[in-house]
Formats: C-alpha cells, sequence, structure tokens
C-alpha cells in the first residue's frame, strides 16, 4: 500500500503510467528536433563546401590553365594583340571571382603576387615585336606566374580538403548528439518502466 509520505506511490496506476507515456513522448520530441537540427546543420556545412569551395577549385585550375595558354599565346603562338587581349579579360574575369572566394591570408598572398606577375607579363606584351624584342623578359614572367599558378591552385585543393574533413567531423558530432540524446531517452524509459513495474506489483 501507498504511504501518505510518498507522492509517487499515492498516485493512481493510470497516472503514472500517462505520466511515463508523456516524459517519453517529451524526450521523443526532443531527440527527433535534435536530430533535425544536425541534419539542417550538416546539410548547410556540406552545401558551403561544395558552392564555395568547390568552385574555388575549379577556378584555380582554369587559372593555372589560362595562365599557360596566355604565355604560349604569345610567346610560341605569335598571336595577335587582339586575340591576347581576349585572354587578358577572361584571366583577370577568372582572376576576380577567385579572390572573391579566397579569403585566407596565405592565399592572398599568393593571389597578389601572380596578379602583380601576370599583369606585368600582359603590359610588356602588349609592346610591339614584345615577343621578339622582349623575348626573355616575357619568359621570365611567364615562367615566375606558371610558378605562382601551380601552388595556388594546390593551396586551393588543401583548403577544399581541410573543408571536407571539417564539414565529416561536424557530422560525426552531430551524430553523437543524437546518439546522446536517445540514451538519455532510453534511459529515463527505463527508470519509469522500472518504477512502474513496482508500483503494479505493490498495487
Amino acid at each position: 500500500m501507498a504511504t501518505e509520505g510518498s507522492f509517487w506511490l499515492r498516485l493512481r496506476m493510470s497516472a503514472k503510467i500517462g505520466g511515463g507515456f508523456a516524459v517519453v513522448l517529451v524526450l521523443l520530441v526532443v531527440v527527433a528536433t535534435l536530430g533535425l537540427l544536425a541534419v539542417r546543420e550538416a546539410v548547410g556545412s556540406f552545401t558551403r563546401v561544395l558552392e564555395a569551395d568547390v568552385q574555388a577549385g575549379v577556378d584555380a585550375q582554369r587559372l593555372e590553365l589560362l595562365t599557360e595558354q596566355a604565355a604560349e599565346a604569345i610567346l610560341e603562338y605569335f598571336l595577335p594583340r587582339e586575340v591576347v587581349q581576349d585572354i587578358r579579360v577572361q584571366w583577370e574575369d577568372l582572376f576576380a571571382a577567385l579572390s572573391a572566394r579566397v579569403h585566407d591570408e596565405a592565399g592572398q598572398q599568393l593571389l597578389s603576387q601572380l596578379y602583380q606577375t601576370q599583369q606585368a607579363f600582359f603590359g610588356l606584351s602588349n609592346e610591339d615585336f614584345a615577343a621578339f624584342t622582349h623575348q626573355n623578359e616575357l619568359r621570365a614572367l611567364a615562367d615566375e606566374a606558371g610558378d605562382l599558378a601551380a601552388p595556388l591552385a594546390a593551396h586551393v585543393d588543401a583548403l577544399l580538403e581541410q573543408a571536407r574533413q571539417d564539414a565529416v567531423q561536424f557530422s560525426r558530432h552531430a551524430e553523437t548528439r543524437i546518439m546522446g540524446a536517445a540514451a538519455v531517452a532510453l534511459a529515463v524509459c527505463y527508470v519509469f518502466y522500472y518504477y512502474l513495474s513496482r508500483a503494479a506489483k505493490e498495487s
């Protein structure tokens, strides 16, 4: 029989069962909410990686290729100034797009050095017969630009890989939080089951 001093034992069996179900229901809602928030955060993290870092990697590879093409157009194929100007416009547009996506100090430094070198190359190539009269200077600038474009592409790829690892780590943390909340819910359910079983035996 229930004693006067025990609130739990003085409750009716239906109240105990109803309270247990209510607590379980609340815990399930909490676990579901945590799971939904974790999934949304993980999806947002992966989306940021795909939209920003992947595109930066693509732009860096294209910029490296376009830097090589600009050197070849002038030093090997002796293309007319109009064609070189088109390549310059494409290069500058691509450079601007990449600069907007790379924000770390090392990346910005590489971008700045590459821009100065490539602009010097384009400026010198605008002179009449530059491919013949300034061939050595142009080749030196082209080599320097290539030596900067390749590390820049590698640096952006490294940033992409780091972003992917961060996203995976975040997903693991989210999974841990969901599992922890589920474990707490199960523990509380077990406690209620234990006390309800005792109450049923004592009634």
